[in-house]
């Protein structure tokens, strides 16, 4: 019997140059159809944090980690992170979460 591949969820910490916020916004909204049209996205949100307006997130569900990860391989997601990586203020925290029953 063949098990069906888990379904992950991506959660991303971005801490932004607060120069580079309305930017970064911008930018995210010009490419999110891409994202989400990827294979194996299931859903992709965008939020800010309330108390550091500087502090964006980003929360991806894809069908598996197998999805999850030829997006991050991509030429898509590469081009993407090599033009927003010059905004960032401090390091990015990337976190792959499997739900549990």
């Amino acid at each position: 019997m063949d098990l069906m591949p888990s379904p992950v969820v991506r959660l991303v910490r971005l801490a932004l140059r607060a120069d580079c916020v309305s930017e970064f916004i911008a930018h995210f909204e010009s490419i999110r159809k891409d994202i989400a049209g990827f294979d194996g996205c299931l859903q992709l949100e965008f939020y800010r944090d309330n108390e550091h307006p500087g502090v964006v997130y980003t929360l991806s569900r894809w069908s598996s980690a197998e999805h999850l990860e030829k997006y991050r391989q991509s030429a898509l997601f590469k081009t993407n992170w090599a033009h927003v990586s010059r905004w960032f203020d401090d390091k990015p925290q990337a976190f792959t979460l499997v739900p549990q029953t």
